[in-house]
Protein backbone atom coordinates (compact mmCIF):
# COMPACT_ATOMS: atom_id res chain seq x y z
CA UNK A 1 0.00 0.00 0.00
CA UNK A 2 1.57 2.94 -1.02
CA UNK A 3 -0.72 5.85 1.11
CA UNK A 4 -1.62 5.88 4.81
CA UNK A 5 -4.90 5.08 4.17
CA UNK A 6 -6.63 2.81 6.52
CA UNK A 7 -8.52 -0.01 4.67
CA UNK A 8 -11.03 -2.15 6.68
CA UNK A 9 -12.84 -5.36 5.13
CA UNK A 10 -16.52 -3.30 4.73
CA UNK A 11 -14.75 -0.17 3.21
CA UNK A 12 -12.73 -2.15 0.45
CA UNK A 13 -15.70 -3.67 -0.34
CA UNK A 14 -17.97 -0.37 -0.47
CA UNK A 15 -15.15 0.89 -2.94
CA UNK A 16 -15.18 -2.22 -5.31
CA UNK A 17 -19.42 -1.73 -5.50
CA UNK A 18 -18.29 2.08 -6.57
CA UNK A 19 -15.68 1.40 -8.44
CA UNK A 20 -17.48 2.32 -12.18
CA UNK A 21 -18.38 5.59 -10.92
CA UNK A 22 -14.81 6.45 -8.61
CA UNK A 23 -12.91 5.51 -11.88
CA UNK A 24 -15.48 8.28 -13.67
CA UNK A 25 -14.54 10.85 -11.29
CA UNK A 26 -10.89 10.44 -11.41
CA UNK A 27 -11.57 10.80 -15.48
CA UNK A 28 -13.31 13.93 -14.54
CA UNK A 29 -11.39 15.10 -11.80
CA UNK A 30 -8.47 13.96 -11.50
CA UNK A 31 -8.76 13.80 -7.60
CA UNK A 32 -5.69 12.44 -6.72
CA UNK A 33 -6.54 11.10 -3.49
CA UNK A 34 -9.26 8.59 -5.35
CA UNK A 35 -6.37 7.59 -7.82
CA UNK A 36 -4.47 6.32 -5.04
CA UNK A 37 -7.55 4.14 -3.65
CA UNK A 38 -7.68 2.73 -7.28
CA UNK A 39 -3.85 1.84 -7.04
CA UNK A 40 -4.45 0.27 -3.63
CA UNK A 41 -8.05 -1.97 -4.86
CA UNK A 42 -5.69 -2.91 -8.18
CA UNK A 43 -2.72 -3.75 -5.47
CA UNK A 44 -5.04 -5.43 -3.03
CA UNK A 45 -6.54 -7.53 -6.20
CA UNK A 46 -3.25 -8.62 -7.36
CA UNK A 47 -2.21 -9.67 -3.81
CA UNK A 48 -4.99 -11.43 -3.54
CA UNK A 49 -4.00 -14.32 -6.29
CA UNK A 50 -7.68 -14.46 -7.34
CA UNK A 51 -8.13 -17.40 -10.02
CA UNK A 52 -9.65 -16.48 -12.89
CA UNK A 53 -12.65 -17.66 -11.79
CA UNK A 54 -12.84 -15.97 -8.88
CA UNK A 55 -11.62 -12.74 -10.39
CA UNK A 56 -14.54 -13.25 -12.45
CA UNK A 57 -16.95 -13.69 -9.92
CA UNK A 58 -15.47 -10.75 -8.08
CA UNK A 59 -15.90 -8.27 -11.17
CA UNK A 60 -19.75 -9.92 -11.63
CA UNK A 61 -20.90 -9.48 -7.90
CA UNK A 62 -19.15 -6.89 -6.58
CA UNK A 63 -18.42 -4.53 -9.62
CA UNK A 64 -20.90 -5.21 -12.35
CA UNK A 65 -23.86 -5.67 -9.68
CA UNK A 66 -25.08 -9.27 -10.57
CA UNK A 67 -26.88 -11.03 -7.77
CA UNK A 68 -25.84 -14.48 -6.83
CA UNK A 69 -28.93 -15.85 -8.44
CA UNK A 70 -28.11 -14.48 -11.56
CA UNK A 71 -24.33 -15.55 -11.96
CA UNK A 72 -25.34 -19.27 -10.51
CA UNK A 73 -27.58 -19.31 -13.84
CA UNK A 74 -24.55 -17.79 -16.17
CA UNK A 75 -22.70 -20.84 -14.91
CA UNK A 76 -24.88 -23.72 -15.03
CA UNK A 77 -25.13 -23.97 -11.05
CA UNK A 78 -28.89 -24.88 -9.96
CA UNK A 79 -28.58 -22.48 -6.48
CA UNK A 80 -26.32 -19.74 -5.50
CA UNK A 81 -24.57 -21.79 -3.31
CA UNK A 82 -21.57 -21.94 -5.66
CA UNK A 83 -21.01 -18.67 -5.98
CA UNK A 84 -21.53 -17.63 -2.59
CA UNK A 85 -19.13 -19.82 -1.63
CA UNK A 86 -16.47 -18.42 -4.12
CA UNK A 87 -17.13 -15.07 -2.92
CA UNK A 88 -16.52 -16.27 0.94
CA UNK A 89 -13.63 -17.24 -0.32
CA UNK A 90 -12.39 -14.25 -2.32
CA UNK A 91 -13.23 -11.70 0.89
CA UNK A 92 -10.73 -14.76 3.13
CA UNK A 93 -7.87 -14.16 0.45
CA UNK A 94 -8.50 -10.24 0.59
CA UNK A 95 -8.90 -10.34 4.50
CA UNK A 96 -5.00 -11.87 4.75
CA UNK A 97 -3.69 -9.22 2.22
CA UNK A 98 -5.37 -5.81 4.89
CA UNK A 99 -4.20 -8.08 7.44
CA UNK A 100 -0.96 -8.61 6.12
CA UNK A 101 -0.77 -4.56 5.32
CA UNK A 102 -1.39 -4.28 9.16
CA UNK A 103 -5.09 -2.38 8.45
CA UNK A 104 -7.36 -5.29 10.02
Amino acid sequence: MKNKTTYTEKHVFNIFKCLPAIKEQVFYTSNFSLVDTLIDMDMLLEESKLTPYQYEIFSLYYIEGYTLQEIATMYGHYNHNTPRDTIRRIKKKISKVLDSWGDV
